[in-house]
């Protein structure tokens, strides 16, 4: 399945709702991780959902690498400052990730 631009701006609210819960100040330079959340089968978010830390590795080995938006998370997280900012993202069911870079407060 095709995302859409409903699927972005759905993620984006997730992300927004969820993103309280990510460490804030000041980062590792050496930390490029990346957090997401990931959508049920049916594309729900489960109730006790946690937000899980990825690192670019994990993201190789076990997501889809043929999908552009999984090609675009890995991109990210080569080139946002770890200092100031993080990457959260939804998952969804085809494999697809949607990411954010998001200040650190």
């Amino acid at each position: 399945m095709q995302l859409s631009v409903d699927d972005d701006a759905w993620a984006r609210r997730l992300v927004q709702l969820h993103s309280s819960g990510l460490p804030r100040g000041s980062g590792d330079h050496d930390e490029r991780d990346a957090y997401l959340l990931f959508l049920n089968a049916d594309r729900s978010l489960p109730l006790g959902a946690t937000i899980v830390r990825v690192r670019p590795e994990d993201i190789v080995a076990h997501q889809a690498m043929h999908l552009r938006s999984v090609l675009w998370l890995v991109e990210k997280m080569k080139t946002y400052n770890p200092v100031t900012e993080l990457v959260m993202g939804v998952r969804f069911p085809s494999g697809d990730i949607l990411c954010y870079v998001l200040r650190r407060r």
